[in-house]
């Protein structure tokens, strides 16, 4: 593709077709003059908008024969009763309709279908007029802040006050609205019976009092992109980071433990205990009493037999019943779950 001057490209061509839109300065765009300029043998398609070409001085090309062929689907008033293009020779005149063909009604279809089902799985719609806007490259990066945000809303204690979202890496030169809005999102679903989606998740709250700070940050250690969410409450605060590799969501950090968890699977138990022999194994054999398959199990300790957290992904949801048993196991401090 070489670009060329108007005059250059008019001379050239031997079909030109317009992609613009109707201004100041594309009004009548092509007229008598740049008609002139053209092969005889060359034809013209306008498309984009009625006005942009002056279809009197293409009416009279194509009488005297200066011009081969028009074709147009757009014109200066609409419908074109009186254009002078509806007797004119060498010429094909169309409704403006390309959206209503059978075609494009059943991609349109399809479309929606397809964005409604995106919709309800809780991911991003790519064609939301009132969302914040994303790119498809920022698609995983929301569906990862809006897991991050759920793991901490899941795992916080007391009433939430402040939300702090630091940005690191890549994402820190990234658009970081929808960002933030899948953070609340992800935070807000645990909370509130109301629908929350990222079109409506700032509004739900800033109507809440919510207070949320953002800060970016180019320390993201030893990953490309980086989302931390700290949640303050009346009881403390709540630490859980995350990153995209491989399109795929991890979580590589809860509070003061550094792990790499794949979530691949939705239910998750979290354990904060003190490390030592034999607690890994009473707690499987509760859950395997109850019938529930550990698909993998993440371990991280300050120290050897000091604090530690596990995380297990299992297969099916703990019930209230196990949660008891487990945290009646000695140097077991906390149970807690998260459903994705």
């Amino acid at each position: 593709v070489a670009l060329v001057t108007l005059q250059e490209l008019l001379m050239q061509s031997d079909f030109i077709t317009l992609h613009i839109p109707l201004s100041q300065a594309t009004r009548n765009l092509i007229g008598r003059a740049e008609l002139e300029l053209m092969k005889p043998t060359a034809r013209i398609i306008n498309c984009a908008r009625g006005g942009v070409v002056d279809e009197e001085a293409v009416a009279a090309a194509l009488q005297d024969g200066t011009l081969a062929g028009a074709a147009f689907d757009v014109f200066t008033e609409e419908p074109p009763s009186g254009s002078p293009l509806l007797t004119s020779p060498n010429s094909v005149l169309t409704p403006h309709l390309g959206a209503s063909t059978l075609e494009a009604q059943t991609n349109v279809a399809i479309d929606v279908a397809d964005q409604v089902i995106a919709v309800l799985r809780g991911e991003m719609a790519k064609y939301a007029v009132n969302a914040p806007h994303a790119s498809a490259e920022l698609f995983p990066y929301i569906q990862m802040s809006t897991t991050v945000g759920s793991f901490a809303g899941q795992l916080m204690d007391g009433q939430i006050q402040k939300v702090n979202v630091c940005y690191a890496g890549d994402l820190q030169q990234a658009s970081c609205d929808p960002l933030k809005a899948g953070v609340i999102s992800g935070i807000l679903r645990n909370t509130t019976e109301e629908r929350v989606n990222l079109v409506n998740a700032e509004l739900i709250a800033r109507q809440r009092g919510l207070r949320v700070a953002e800060e970016t940050s180019q320390d993201c250690g030893a990953y490309g992109n980086l989302i931390t969410v700290t949640l303050e409450t009346d009881r403390g605060k709540t630490t859980v980071a995350g990153t995209v590799r491989d399109h795929l969501t991890r979580i590589v950090r809860i509070n003061d433990f550094f792990m790499d968890i794949s979530l691949t699977e939705r239910h998750f138990l979290i354990c904060d205990h003190i490390d030592g022999p034999g607690l890994v194994g009473a707690i499987g054999t509760t859950l395997g009493q109850a019938s529930i398959n550990i698909s993998s199990m993440h371990l991280s300790r300050l120290e050897p037999r000091g604090k530690a957290l596990f995380v297990m992904a299992l297969d099916e949801p703990l019930g209230d019943a196990e949660k008891n048993i487990i945290r009646a196991i000695p140097n077991i401090h906390t149970v807690r779950t998260v459903n994705l």
